[in-house]
């Protein structure tokens, strides 16, 4: 039968401990290695052709201590 192609959309939800937790926040890795750069991270995904929905760095409080995250929500749009 007809119809178009079939095509999928590639999402990704990345949630970490962002590099600024080890200053500003609290539990998390200690070393920096472990830890992302927010923007880097958007920057890098884009060069693999990506498009970056949202990256931010998102503080929470948990138990009177505060934590710094990176949230980065990306696609890659399939052509059909």
């Amino acid at each position: 039968a007809g119809g178009a192609p079939y095509s999928m959309d590639a999402n990704l939800l990345h949630v970490s401990y962002d590099i600024a937790n080890l200053e500003e926040g609290c539990g998390g890795p200690k070393n920096p290695d472990f830890l992302i750069r927010t923007h880097e991270a958007a920057a890098e995904l884009e060069r693999l052709g990506l498009a970056v929905e949202r990256a931010d760095t998102v503080r929470l409080r948990v138990d009177d201590t505060d934590v710094v995250d990176a949230v980065i929500s990306a696609v890659r749009r399939q052509q059909a």
